[in-house]
């Protein structure tokens, strides 16, 4: 993805299907029409900021999946991470480092299927 409003569709179509929400349903409850997240979603859309928000707001979009362009290097990857664990037990940094080693795992396994089809 490379321009904003591809990497804004992307994130809204996303989020809004985690939530098992329709496009309509989320247009409802923001209080816009259908159309604008049918275009937001197409990246045809380029919404008001009060809309913007209002969808990040429903959503619970972290703002950085939409707003934090430039690509998160290693370093700093793994410097965020440890600040998060330092606030952790012994017992929540193994929690984490399974869920982790699962997540890699999975996204491994979803890679090998990717090339396969």
């Amino acid at each position: 993805m490379h321009n904003h409003s591809e990497i804004l569709a992307h994130v809204v179509r996303t989020a809004r299907e985690q939530k098992n929400m329709t496009q309509s349903q989320l247009a409802e409850k923001i209080g816009i029409g259908t159309r604008t997240i049918l275009e937001i979603e197409n990246n045809r859309g380029n919404p008001r900021f009060d809309i913007l928000v209002a969808i990040v707001h429903e959503l619970n979009i972290p703002s950085d999946s939409i707003f934090h362009l430039r690509p998160i290097h290693s370093e700093e990857v793994i410097k965020r991470l440890l600040l998060e664990l330092e606030h952790c037990s012994e017992k929540e940094k193994q929690l984490v480092l399974n869920a982790a080693l699962h997540l890699v795992q999975g996204l491994k396994n979803m890679q090998s299927l990717d090339k396969i089809f």
